[in-house]
């Protein structure tokens, strides 16, 4: 018998136990069963009385932030520096291959920095939307338990 043939009979016999073990799986669920294990992980968090410090969590994400900026400012500095002296330093060569490694660093410099600006402007608009929620709760949108409602 061929190597050939022996592999697609194998990938075959393969294909065929992985079919018929996963068709065979027990997969029925009491429906009553998914909906009481729901209504118990929502009353576990609602029963919670810790809430997310949101302060923390600003200081924390802007500390973040302005580590890796900082870090992403210093490689790029260095990097273009390094091109600049092996640019002003190489015969005509050498100068075609440091064109050609400028542009990955142009590339991965965008890259970088609109990942940065992206993750500014997503937590401007979460702490915006937090700002008009926590508004619009104390000018009475929430229930009479006091609890903002949800949309």
């Amino acid at each position: 018998m061929s190597k050939s043939i022996f592999i697609k009979l194998l990938i075959c016999t393969i294909s065929i136990i992985i079919i018929s073990t996963t068709s065979c799986l027990p997969v029925s669920h009491a429906l009553g069963s998914i909906f009481s294990e729901g209504k118990n992980f929502l009353s576990e968090g609602n029963s919670i009385e810790e809430t997310i410090n949101t302060n923390a969590l600003q200081t924390t994400s802007k500390d973040i932030y302005n580590t890796l900026l900082g870090i992403a400012v210093m490689v790029a500095i260095i990097v273009a520096m390094v091109l600049g002296i092996q640019f002003m330093a190489a015969s005509a060569d050498e100068k075609a291959k440091v064109k050609e490694a400028i542009l990955p660093f142009i590339v991965g410099c965008i890259v970088v920095f609109g990942a940065f600006t992206i993750w500014k402007i997503a937590v401007n608009i979460g702490n915006d939307a937090e700002k008009s929620i926590s508004s619009g709760a104390a000018g009475g949108l929430g229930t009479s338990t006091g609890h903002s409602q949800s949309i």
